[in-house]
């Protein structure tokens, strides 16, 4: 069961950036990879890149090939804009396109029709309704009608500007994390091994994987490298997120029990990630944030470039 939630409900965030071509090493520009091109001219030409500035794009890109299909490739191009952007330029590329909307951050959670990342979600969701009960399928229709209404509730209040992009984020987080604990409580043993080996056997294809894809010391060290973290910081960042884990699970456990509704689970669950995102966010130096936060509004706008190319097909 762990391992087939860690195939679907991360999927779009892992698969970022494009799973078709190679690069050219003879040329600066990308070739083949009709997502990545996309992102660089939209950057080359929203930003007014100069060549300089060009030609570190389309180098950065490339040295993070080995991570593809993984955001761990958009690392070193982060390091390079905060580098040699602009203030201005920087400011502009923080600030989100105006017709970007709640699917160009929502990852698949509830997309619609014409997001090719609907395909994931349905397929999932169709293979776990084979597996259920009828007593079980009742209960799983009620889950799903909560996430649709509080995706719901999330995309009005993002598009009205009632709730800034970080906090949005935190409470999509939130609500897959609901959805992943009501799943594990819902399936037996039995039913969870099954949903393994159908998810396992139906895995997407993807055309190119870069070697370090799924290393996940290798990711790890990339953000390491890219941030130039200190042992000291290595350290505070490890034990943050051993006191997060610990917290999440007495949540968790509550909520099992039925000592908290899903309501109190969520509110609660947004506030202890706000908590350990404003505490990890002390252990980085400015520049380091600044890096940061270029590479979320990268990995943004390569998952809006990504659904607009086709990608991947399941089997069956």
């Amino acid at each position: 069961m762990q391992r087939a939630l860690k195939i679907i409900l991360p999927l779009s965030i892992l698969l970022l950036t494009g799973c078709e071509g190679l690069f050219n090493k003879n040329q600066d520009k990308l070739s083949g990879s009709a997502d990545l091109e996309a992102l660089a001219r939209e950057l080359t030409d929203e930003l007014d890149l100069n060549e300089d500035q060009e030609r570190g794009l389309h180098s950065s890109l490339r040295k993070g090939d080995r991570f593809h299909p993984h955001p761990a490739r958009l690392w070193q191009l982060a390091v390079e804009l905060a580098s040699t952007l602009s203030e201005e330029q920087i400011d502009q590329l923080l600030t989100p396109p105006e017709e970007s909307g709640y699917h160009d951050y929502s990852y698949g959670l509830k997309p619609e029709d014409s997001e090719k990342s609907s395909r994931k979600d349905e397929f999932f969701i169709s293979i776990i309704r084979t597996l259920l009960t009828a007593e079980q399928l009742e209960e799983f229709e009620l889950i799903l009608v909560y996430r649709e209404e509080q995706s719901e509730v999330l995309k009005n209040k993002l598009e009205t500007n009632e709730l800034e992009f970080k906090e949005f984020m935190l409470n999509l987080k939130a609500l897959r994390m609901l959805f992943k604990i009501q799943l594990e409580a819902l399936l037996t043993d039995a039913q969870e091994e099954e949903l393994d080996s159908i998810m396992e056997a139906k895995k997407p294809r993807h055309f190119h994987k870069g070697k370090d894809s799924e290393k996940m010391d290798k990711i790890k060290e990339a953000k390491i490298e890219a941030l130039e973290l200190t042992d000291e910081q290595i350290e505070q960042l490890e034990s943050l997120k051993e006191q997060l884990e610990l917290t999440i699970e007495e949540l968790k456990s509550s909520f099992i029990n039925e000592e908290i509704t899903q309501e109190e689970f969520m509110e609660s669950l947004v506030a202890i990630f706000t908590t350990h995102q404003n505490d990890k966010w002390e252990v980085f130096t400015e520049q380091q944030q600044l890096i940061i936060e270029i590479h979320r509004v990268l990995a943004v706008r390569a998952h809006k470039h990504f659904f607009k190319h086709k990608w991947m097909r399941f089997y069956g």
